[in-house]
């Protein structure tokens, strides 16, 4: 099988927002950690974006579904835009678990070795 090159270029805005989720998705595990979630006994605020972390990709997903243009430019719907990002967040999703299974992280702003002199 030969790969279309031309076709995957077609749909870039497909695998740049999947990857940019993916890559939020593991900064968001180190926001939102356990520590936070369950320090108190109330489910409070940190609790629940811990719990509901892996629906965060695909939540983003169809938001930005609502406000992207079509991506090929053939006039898509919007409903059609929506659930192709969508399914951005859920490729998202997917390479947030990858990351997560080889357990990749990315520095928290002010945690990273400041450059040398």
């Amino acid at each position: 099988m030969e790969l279309n090159i031309d076709l995957l270029l077609a749909h870039w805005p497909f695998f740049m927002v999947a990857a940019v989720l993916a890559v939020l998705g593991r900064v968001a595990d180190r926001v939102f950690t356990r520590e936070r979630a369950y320090r108190t006994p109330v489910k409070d605020f940190w609790f629940w974006m811990r719990e509901t972390l892996p629906a965060h990709p695909i939540i983003l997903g169809l938001l930005l579904g609502t406000v992207m243009p079509d991506p090929e430019g053939q006039g898509w719907p919007r409903g059609f835009i929506v659930l192709y990002f969508g399914g951005a967040g859920a490729a998202g999703l997917a390479g947030w678990i990858y990351l997560k299974a080889r357990q990749k992280t990315f520095p928290l702003p002010g945690e990273s070795e400041p450059p040398p002199e």
